[in-house]
């Protein structure tokens, strides 16, 4: 079993303690009591996933029962001619070896997660645009579809691909490129939402992808929660080994999933109100090329294996990409980066409680755009655990204009949330 630290509990207190559902549910509602005037965007962060939260099994007809050797593809086709349904797979491993598309308000479900295997058999090149990545599974111009309870892993090849297990391995050359094995048919991306709308993953596996284990864009309202996202064989640059939010994608909700051993996390191009809260995350959180601003990242773990490159939060070169959009929010996360190497580095560089920054424009971005730039915080902070002089700077080392850094102006949202929603039932009705 791959390493996952007992960290990770932390992260899912919130949800569990409040109702014991997962956020992004059906029922899940914005308390508008919580509401603090002085931050307009919790207005559009409470509407992120799924609109009135991802439907439960039954509100689906039941339409197929499959085993291993009958086709997917024809399943979800007659669920949906009959108007949508659950297709339901037994324990077992089915082969992907033309891309599976999903369908408009049909629920591909497994009878257990690590018992229902969809292998990704596909092969392909690498290609420079995202919307042309070969893809395992799609969304594509769909809505009111979802994958819940099995696992997506690439089998194409007969070896892992490289990352390691225990969080204080050495850093490798060898982790962060592309071709593995001098093979250039590996760019296969698992699961991609191409225009879809109120479509979800929930709890499924996505494992060792050729390229991008999930690929959002031009979709809004997705929810992907209580997921594990695992593993890519390319991720040497030119855009491979991301979880990709990106090409103007907005309302994306990502709660209570394991991200880990892929390149970035990344939120790009455009994507907007989209909300990161209680994951576990041994992958950097990088606003990497010209965001769309107002995205929230809340109340995670995020902490930096020896072997990985980058800071818990980062974006991208600023030579080659385009800075953060305005007003992202990043509050309450429990972050490390890397470990402590005697005679090198002492003390690892943590943080937690009540950290909360956003970019107005980065500094480093001045001189090539010419405006006024700001990096704002906010409090309270614990200076027992941190040093004011550090904070910004260590866990964004992009952000290197000390100037930048303004004195604390605002006090931390009243309801101590950026996120303030509360469980009403799933049997809540929708507007």
């Amino acid at each position: 079993m791959r390493f996952i630290t007992v960290v990770s509990g932390l992260v899912f207190l919130f949800s569990t303690l409040l109702s014991g559902q997962t956020i992004g549910d059906r029922g899940w509602t914005f308390d508008i009591e919580k509401h603090d005037a002085r931050f307009p965007d919790m207005w559009h962060w409470a509407h992120a996933g799924v609109q009135c939260g991802i439907p439960n099994e039954a509100d689906f007809p039941a339409r197929d029962t499959l085993k291993p050797g009958d086709d997917v593809q024809e399943a979800l086709d007659r669920a949906a001619a009959q108007g949508g349904g659950v297709v339901l797979l037994m324990a077992g491993i089915y082969p992907i070896h033309e891309t599976l598309e999903m369908r408009d308000s049909v629920l591909l479900r497994g009878v257990d997660r690590g018992g229902v295997v969809l292998s990704n058999q596909l092969r392909g090149p690498f290609c420079p645009n995202p919307f042309g990545n070969v893809s395992g599974i799609r969304f594509q111009k769909v809505s009111w579809a979802g994958l819940e309870n099995l696992t997506v892993q690439y089998q194409a090849v007969d070896f892992p691909p490289v990352d390691y297990a225990y969080f204080d391995y050495p850093w490798q050359k060898e982790t962060f490129q592309n071709n593995p094995g001098g093979d250039r048919q590996l760019y296969v991306s698992h699961v991609t939402f191409d225009h879809a709308q109120n479509s979800w993953i929930r709890n499924c596996q996505i494992l060792d992808a050729g390229t991008d284990p999930i690929l959002l864009l031009e979709s809004e309202h997705i929810s992907i929660t209580q997921t594990r996202v695992e593993g890519a064989y390319n991720k040497g640059g030119r855009g491979n080994g991301y979880f990709n939010i990106e090409q103007n994608s907005r309302y994306v909700l990502l709660a209570e999933d394991t991200v880990r051993a892929i390149r970035h996390l990344a939120i790009q191009s455009g994507a907007k109100y989209n909300v990161l809260i209680n994951n576990y995350l041994e992958v950097d959180v990088n606003f990497h090329n010209g965001d769309g601003g107002h995205n929230l990242v809340e109340q995670n773990v995020v902490r930096i294996p020896e072997w990985h490159s980058w800071h818990c939060f980062s974006r991208g070169v600023p030579k080659h990409h385009r800075p953060p959009g305005p007003g992202n929010l990043l509050f309450n996360n429990y972050t490390q980066f890397k470990t402590r190497i005697p005679g090198k580095r002492d003390k690892i560089t943590e943080y937690g409680d009540s950290i909360i920054y956003t970019s107005v424009l980065p500094a480093d971005t001045v001189e090539a755009w010419g405006q006024p730039h700001a990096v704002h915080e906010y409090g309270p902070l614990d200076f027992e655990r941190m040093s004011h002089g550090h904070q910004v700077y260590e866990m964004n080392a992009f952000w290197d204009d000390r100037k930048s850094v303004l004195k604390v102006h605002k006090a931390a949202p009243k309801a101590q949330t950026f996120y303030p929603v509360t469980h009403a039932g799933a049997d809540r009705k929708c507007p």
